[in-house]
Parts: structure tokens; sequence; C-alpha cells
């Protein structure tokens, strides 16, 4: 892969040190004899099948990927309504859920939504628009869990809060110490996963999750364990971040837009 990057990006100085976070994944494909897997076919379908001795459907989705769930979860419902020949009643296209819910979608409107939401919580500006980066619309939930300007800001991720950490404990099933730092938040896979990050998390979380020493103490090991064995990370050793960052020549850039422009 590093020799690929380098022969697109000429230009990009990257060495395998600067590599922070690696992961890989299983996507479902359907069964297809092929000599090349990278012949089967990436799109999703919906297979139909009938229970033995009835005339019940069941539908199987094959394929797709999670950035388009709800486009399949759609397509899904709508096979399902059929069957039972029943009409959909609402249409979920372009409903917002989660932190999407009244994003605001206009500089103004993003401008007024921190200067309130600063105000009423007692943040600054810059704090709030972090949150609203970082969660969408349920930043506020988070800093009405925070406590607003009382919250205690983590020493080693300066950028995130004790309160904030409790309030994800709270709201995003939280089972294990791994779960905040590979899941919930992106320290790992920004590169600023150490044993002093974990330390620090674990603590905090420990009374939330009503963790022992003992407990506490298993679930920095455990994490180890898997960011090691999983992700290329020792969090005992500080990751090495490009002290630059790597750019694309002028003139490489011209050449790959030619590419896409062109015939």
């Amino acid at each position: 892969m590093l020799a690929m990057v380098r022969e697109v990006f000429p230009g990009l100085t990257l060495m395998r040190r600067q590599i922070v976070y690696r992961y890989a994944g299983i996507r479902p494909l359907p069964a297809v004899q092929v000599d090349n897997p990278g012949d089967i076919s990436r799109d999703h379908s919906v297979g139909r099948d009938m229970l033995p001795g009835s005339d019940v459907p069941v539908l199987s989705l094959i394929g797709g990927k999670w950035t388009t769930f709800r486009a399949l979860a759609a397509e899904v419902a709508n096979e399902v309504l059929a069957a039972l020949r029943l009409s959909r009643r609402i249409e979920t296209t372009f409903v917002p859920i989660g932190g999407g819910r009244d994003f605001p979608a206009t500089d103004d409107a993003r401008r007024a939504w921190v200067d309130r939401v600063a105000a009423t919580y007692s943040v600054t500006s810059p704090r709030a628009e972090a949150l609203l980066d970082r969660y969408g619309t349920r930043a506020e939930a988070i800093l009405k869990a925070c406590d607003g300007g009382v919250d205690e800001a983590l020493r080693s991720l300066p950028e995130y809060s004790a309160g904030e950490l409790r309030a994800v404990i709270a709201s995003e099933q939280v089972v294990h110490l791994s779960d905040i730092v590979l899941r919930r938040w992106p320290i790992a896979v920004s590169g600023r996963l150490t044993r002093t990050t974990a330390t620090e998390i674990a603590a905090h979380a420990a009374p939330t999750l009503l963790w022992s020493d003992q407990e506490r103490e298993r679930q920095i090991q455990n994490l180890r364990n898997v960011a090691l064995e999983r992700h290329g990370i020792d969090i005992d050793v500080a990751p090495v971040l490009s002290a630059e960052p790597a750019l694309i020549p002028e003139s490489r850039r011209r050449e790959l837009k030619s590419r896409k422009d062109g015939p």
C-alpha cells in the first residue's frame, strides 16, 4: 500500500514509521465462484427465499456498506411493505437523525447556534463550535451534562473534558475502555493513544462504569492488547507524527486534475 501511495503521489513523503493507526475489516459479498475476488460486484441486493412449506418470504440484505445504511434500510422496508401489501406512510430520506437534527445549514445559522449555546452553558465559542463539529446538535445535550463552564478538561487531551466523557458513557452504551478510545472518540485513529491518555480516561470512566482498581487496570491492559494486535499501536511507545504536512507539488496536482477532467 505504501508503494502504491508513493507511485500515485510521488511528492508525498510517507514512511512506515509515520503510520499511527491501521485497521482491516470484512465486507459482506455474495458467494460467487470467481478466480479474482475483485470481480465480485460491490453492489448490494435483496435476496428472497421462502420458509419451507409456506409462502412466507424471507428477505436477506446482501452486500452494501454501513455508509449507506439508511438507503439500504429504506429499500428493505419497501420490500417488506410490498410483501405485506401495505403502503409507506412516512418518507424518511430527508428526515435528519442524531446530531444532524436541526443542524445549522448556513454560516449565519452556525454562528447563531454557537453564540446561543456558548452563552447558555457558560463556555467559550470555540468550545461550543468544537463540540458542534464533534457531535452535531447533540453537543447541547453534552454541554448540559457537563455542567457548562465548571467542567474539567483532560490533561492529556485538553480538547476533551471529564464531563463530556461521562456524558458519552451515559448515552453511547460504553462498556469497555476500548469503546471510548477506538470507537466513540477518534483518539486512536488520530495517533494520540498513549498509556498516559488511556490511564487518564480510565480513571475518569471508572466511577461511572463502577470499575474497581483491578478492573480499571484490566481494561487498560485489554486495550493495549487490542490496539497492538488489531491496529499496530503500542501505547507504551509515543507515536511518530510527521512534523510537516505532506504536500503534493502543484505540477502533480495539475497532472492529476487533467486526468480527472480528461476524456
